[in-house]
């Protein structure tokens, strides 16, 4: 997470935080959690839905927009270079923005975004199972480390950022059963879409592949 929170080796390190820093960082993470979720339902609004879909076999590539330079695409272009020409399975790039990039017409400039697969549906379901995790939530008796890591946890487990979480992943399931994926390869399972995408694999009992 970006500052002001803190990260794991501060909270462990630093039993009390610091009253200022965590009154910057409460009123950072309420204009955070709104902002990302307002911002990804936008780049959904402005996408011009891709609606091409075939019923071959595909093998999934996940990249981020800013990975793309001059039509190579970081870590996956040598890959998609040395695929044998002739196959059953073709490759299908599926393209994404990272969730702290502005919405903007740029989203537009890939052939499939996981943009094309979201709904006022999913968001719908997805806000009202937030919901009801977050009440969970607030439920469970904290011990000393959760304590001190409240607000971090706080921002990872509000109604906005679980709602993402969520649309991601129904996103996914969506994407994965239209374009008739066999197997996925990434370059990092550490973002948003990465996990949500990593979770509905196994749902789906599709094989994964992590590139460094």
């Amino acid at each position: 997470l970006p500052k002001p929170f803190y990260n794991f080796e501060e909270i462990i390190n630093n039993k009390d935080k610091n009253p200022i820093r965590f009154a910057k960082t409460e009123v950072f993470s309420n204009l955070l959690k709104k902002y990302l979720l307002h911002n990804e339902k936008k780049k959904y609004q402005i996408r011009k839905k891709n609606n091409k879909h075939n019923n071959k076999e595909k093998i999934l590539f996940l990249t981020y927009s800013n990975h793309i330079k001059e039509n190579s695409i970081l870590r996956i272009s040598p890959i998609l270079k040395n695929l044998p020409k002739k196959t059953n399975i073709e490759p299908f790039i599926l393209t994404t923005d990272l969730i702290s990039n502005k919405a903007n017409g740029k989203i537009n400039n890939h052939e499939h975004t996981i943009y094309d697969y979201l709904t006022e549906d999913i968001f719908q379901k997805s806000k009202k199972t937030a919901e009801e995790i977050t009440k969970y939530y607030k439920k469970i008796k904290k011990i000393d480390l959760q304590n001190r890591l409240s607000q971090e946890l706080n921002f990872l487990f509000s109604k906005e950022m679980l709602t993402l979480t969520i649309v991601y992943y129904l996103a996914c399931r969506v994407m994965l059963k239209k374009e008739n994926i066999k197997e996925v390869v990434i370059t990092a399972d550490t973002g948003f879409l990465d996990r949500a995408l990593i979770a509905s694999l196994k749902k789906e009992n599709i094989p994964l592949t992590i590139i460094h």
